[in-house]
């Protein structure tokens, strides 16, 4: 069953909404534990490294159509090349 073009732009697109705002949401956290947490719990070291696996894979979400080469069908936002 082939997808129509607005459901592929969609699923395209969708997604980067949810990354940005973890990516933006898991830097403040990183920001505030860093700079601003005068005590370095275990805690705290915990809650900063789930932060900065969260923002790796928000930054892989992000990116999630752009490596796929440029033509490939059913595929909305497709910028790559053969290398990527």
């Amino acid at each position: 069953m082939a997808t129509t073009v607005g459901q592929q732009m969609a699923v395209a697109i969708a997604p980067k909404f949810t990354a940005a705002a973890s990516a933006i949401s898991s830097t403040t956290t990183i920001f505030l534990i860093t700079c601003r947490s005068s005590e370095k719990r275990t805690y705290h070291r915990l809650v900063l490294g789930m932060s900065m696996c969260d923002l790796s894979a928000s930054a892989a979400w992000f990116f999630t159509t752009w490596p796929i080469p440029r033509g490939t069908p059913g595929v909305y936002g497709a910028m790559g090349n053969q290398q990527t």
